[in-house]
């Protein structure tokens, strides 16, 4: 819990835009040192929730790098609730990766976009990019040395990628 209340503290310290409007962050808190979260966000009104289990035995943690900079991202948009996932049990801002060696960069600029993403396993790497607005992606990765890569530019986009390796 210590490391938790630490990685929080610098996530605040790093990126004074985190406290910006209602903007609402989740960690869970099964976070251990060996797992890495990077985060920017600069808008108003985004909801993200990210969580990153590695074994004890793992070689090596998981990394984030999330930079969000329009508002109503993640899981927060009017419509959200309107809107279903793209993949099941995927809720909208849930970034989670489970195992170890894995890498999620996520960059998304523009505002009412929504997104999700899951890697279980080791070594998926997964890489995004959202310019626009009302843009939607959900990504799913199981297994091992899956890489996942988008980019989505303008407005109403939506890509689920799901991929499954053993």
């Amino acid at each position: 819990m210590r490391f938790l209340a630490a990685s929080i503290a610098s996530l605040l310290v790093a990126s004074p835009a985190l406290a910006g409007s209602s903007n609402v962050l989740t960690l869970s808190p099964n976070q251990d040192a060996s797992n890495r979260i990077e985060l920017l966000l600069t808008g108003n009104d985004n909801q993200l929730s990210l969580s990153q289990t590695s074994s004890a035995s793992s070689p090596s943690g998981n990394s984030m790098t999330i930079n969000v900079q329009g508002d109503r991202n993640g899981g927060k948009r009017s419509s959200s609730k309107l809107t279903p996932t793209l993949i099941a049990d995927l809720p909208w801002g849930s970034l989670s990766q489970t195992g170890h060696s894995n890498a999620m960069d996520i960059s998304v600029s523009g505002s009412d976009n929504l997104f999700a993403a899951v890697q279980q396993g080791s070594s998926n790497v997964m890489r995004g990019s959202i310019v626009g607005n009302g843009n939607g992606a959900a990504v799913s990765q199981s297994g091992q040395n899956n890489l996942a890569s988008f980019s989505q530019i303008g407005k109403g986009n939506m890509i689920s990628i799901t991929q499954r390796s053993w």
